[in-house]
């Protein structure tokens, strides 16, 4: 149960981190970046978090 808590806890703070960092982005007009571009930055953060998973 306790593992749980933490996983559920993580999740969400990782999900903060990620909608953060896209209103971030948008919100900064001289940075572009092409649908790509967040195709990579959520493949980053994915296999990121598998390997400190692992």
């Amino acid at each position: 149960m306790k593992n749980a808590m933490t996983v559920v806890i993580l999740s969400v703070l990782l999900a903060a981190v990620g909608i953060t960092t896209f209103i971030v982005l948008n919100e900064l007009t001289a940075v572009t970046l092409s649908m790509h571009g967040y195709i990579a930055l959520g493949l980053g953060i994915g296999f990121t978090l598998i390997l400190g998973c692992a």
